[in-house]
């Protein structure tokens, strides 16, 4: 394989994985992250009750500044949880 064929390989995939991050930041658009007490106010509960959903499995993301909730995390574990309750 040449240079130029090694090189033309690579860019291809770069682009390919530009193409992915592409994908995964329009993804995280359509789909926003809350903070705890955005999360709680979403859920209209307290702070305090989303670190006990946590407990029971509600998904999070660890940051530096605390944790993050994706929406569809949370309809999810509503969803989940009503079907428990009933």
């Amino acid at each position: 394989m040449t240079e130029r064929e090694e090189f033309l390989k690579l860019i291809k995939e770069v682009q390919s994985d530009l193409a992915d991050i592409k994908f995964d930041l329009l993804s995280l658009h359509s789909d926003p992250m809350f903070t705890t007490k955005e999360a709680a106010r979403y859920m209209k509960v307290s702070p305090h009750q989303i670190l006990r959903y946590v407990k029971c499995g509600l998904e999070y993301f660890e940051t530096g500044r605390g944790w993050k909730f994706r929406r569809s995390a949370l309809d999810q574990f509503a969803e989940n949880f009503k079907r428990k309750a009933v």
